[in-house]
């Protein structure tokens, strides 16, 4: 099965007890500390020829930054090069964080972590089954011991005997390997710590899920879920798919930048990847999303932001395809148009329009069924799970588990204090071809101008804290002209028209990340048994408070909560999924 290039790699395989293992196993999780493609493929081989009952491998490694895709070793088997062949077409920009790779129609999954090996792999959130260890790479013992489970075997070479004795005073019972300074073990503490973040997965004869909410967050979960085989019913109060605060004509999508690159930044770029791999993956499918990433040009509010802009971009040095600093002359001839300076240029961002999107999630998968015009009033916890009920107690749908994806709605399905959202008014003013000046790409600044959809211009969007006013306002729409005098100073104004537009409501959280997880059991709408304390119960889960990103944040957030209700590795990092909990905003005593 093996060329000689791989006489180490089927080592590893026979020295962690597989392929018998995954045989026996519905989804099996390993963890390479250190990516090499041989041994990588000869793991896939071995895998694609005796898989069992197991439906998908996860590959957890760390590579370094600037790693390019694999290349072949010499005298390659033909699958490899097929494999090969693969990756390269879907290798990750060289940008840092966390990346996922579908591979063999999915069956494979990737989870490629690019950076520092120690800091990576004590960033990864997963239950791993075997290990292999590069020991020129040591790892700390407690983070491999984190990330194992009872019975996980492990395959480590080039170790010192120091090396092995610290994984064995960490659980791993360690053998010396025929192999010179390798070692072979198997992890036999009897009880592990799983992150908060990582509850039971449901069993395999209860993966029937309800999404409340049909926008861009329940479309999201509900086509990760339906992807894994999950049956899914989705009711949404209004008579169509994103009606809410998801329907917008465009949406725009580009990632955040600090000088810092902390966690919002970190956040947005993993989510902006994650969306332009699935708006690819539909248009490959055929489904009829309709977007353009035509570039997203964002421009400094000020001098001195200017230079700001610049120096980060020096700073972290960031693949040109992902952004790069457009001077003033080069800015106004990608875009088309004279403009006040030059900004960021986001060569692959563009718009999209979130109807069309939501659709197609939805399309893509019979085993999701919608449930449109069903507004739920009450929800209830039983012996068969969670029951969404309508007006007068008439039950809607039930499943063991249950998604709110419902934005502020939500609130009103949780006790009060619930968890602490901001509604927040936002109009768009939709202007006809032809009143403004044809621009290539995205315009942004203190709001942003799109090219065309269906024959309108979006240009917002405004921030009305404290207004319920549902119809479009004069006033909001001066205050978006206002903005395009600040994006195309040199461009006359729109001539006078019927007023054009349209008015969402977004959700807000106080540190303007969006909420994912389980829901915590103070704020969980039923009586809970004496002594369960702050344990929730099983199955309640949310995706709200996307506020004007949901665009962005929808794609991974969705695919990381169905990987957190199976209990399969997260496509996040540990610290910041954290960020990203309900349990975040403490108590429900403490939310104002």
């Amino acid at each position: 099965m093996f060329s000689d290039a791989s006489q180490g790699s089927a080592w590893h395989l026979s020295a962690s007890g597989l392929p018998a293992k995954w045989q026996r196993a519905g989804s099996f999780v390993l963890l390479d500390s250190a990516f090499a493609f041989d041994r990588f493929a000869a793991t896939c081989a071995a895998f694609a020829e005796a898989p069992g009952s197991c439906a998908t491998l996860h590959y957890l490694t760390v590579c370094p930054t600037d790693t390019p895709a694999p290349e072949l070793p010499p005298s390659s088997p033909p699958a490899w090069v097929r494999l090969q062949r693969e990756i390269a077409e879907r290798w990750p920009q060289a940008l840092p964080g966390l990346h996922q790779i579908r591979l063999l129609q999915g069956r494979v999954q990737l989870h490629l972590a690019f950076g520092e090996t120690e800091s990576q792999v004590r960033l990864f959130d997963a239950v791993c089954d075997a290990l292999f260890l590069d020991g020129r790479v040591p790892v700390p013992a407690s983070a491999l011991a984190r990330l194992s489970r009872k019975g996980a075997t492990l395959a480590l070479d080039q170790a010192s005997p120091h090396q092995a004795r610290a994984l064995q005073d960490a659980g791993f019972a360690i053998l010396s390997a025929a192999i010179p300074n390798a070692f072979s073990g198997v992890f036999r503490v009897q009880k592990r710590t799983v992150p908060l973040s990582r509850p039971a997965s449901a069993p395999k004869s209860e993966r029937s899920a309800l999404v409340v909410g049909a926008g861009l967050a329940g479309t999201a979960v509900a086509s990760a879920l339906a992807a894994r085989g999950w049956r899914v019913s989705m009711l949404e109060r209004e008579s169509a798919p994103a009606a809410g605060a998801s329907g917008n004509l465009a949406a725009v999508f580009s990632p955040l930048l600090s000088l810092d690159d902390g966690r919002a930044a970190r956040l947005s770029r993993a989510c902006f990847l994650s969306l332009l791999t699935e708006l690819r993956s539909l248009r490959q499918a055929g489904d009829p999303v309709l977007w353009e990433a035509c570039g997203v040009l964002q421009l400094p509010k000020s001098e001195k932001e200017e230079s700001h802009f610049r120096e980060l971009v020096r700073k972290h040095a960031y693949p040109e395809r992902y952004v790069r600093f457009l001077e003033k002359g080069a800015a106004e001839e990608r875009l088309g148009q004279v403009l006040p300076s030059g900004g960021w240029f986001f060569e692959e961002g563009g718009w999209v329009h979130p109807p069309s999107l939501c659709a197609a999630r939805i399309g893509a998968h019979p085993n999701i069924s919608t449930h449109f015009a069903q507004d739920v009033h009450r929800l209830e916890h039983g012996v068969n799970g969670w029951s969404a009920l309508g007006s007068a107690g008439r039950l809607l749908a039930s499943a063991p588990v249950l998604i709110l994806a419902n934005a502020w709605e939500a609130a009103r399905l949780l006790p009060q204090p619930s968890l602490p959202f901001k509604r927040v008014r936002g109009q768009v003013a939709h202007l006809p071809s032809g009143s403004v000046p044809a621009i290539r790409s995205v315009l942004s600044k203190d709001g942003y101008l799109a090219p065309a959809v269906h024959g309108l211009h979006c240009l917002g969007a405004t921030y009305d804290f404290g207004s319920e006013e549902a119809a479009l306002n004069p006033d909001a729409h001066n205050r978006n002209l206002e903005r395009l005098a600040q994006l195309l100073p040199e461009a006359p104004p729109p001539p006078a028209m019927p007023l054009q537009g349209r008015v969402g409501f977004r959700s807000l959280t106080p540190d303007r990340l969006p909420v994912v997880g389980p829901v915590p059991a103070s704020l969980q709408p039923c009586d809970l048994p004496r002594g369960l304390g702050e344990e929730p119960l099983p199955g309640l889960y949310c995706l709200l408070g996307l506020g004007s990103r949901g665009l962005v944040w929808s794609s991974l957030l969705g695919e990381y909560l169905a990987a957190l209700i199976e209990g399969t590795p997260s496509p996040l990092p540990l610290d910041l999924a954290a960020q990203l909990s309900p349990r975040r905003f403490g108590s429900p005593k403490a939310v104002k």
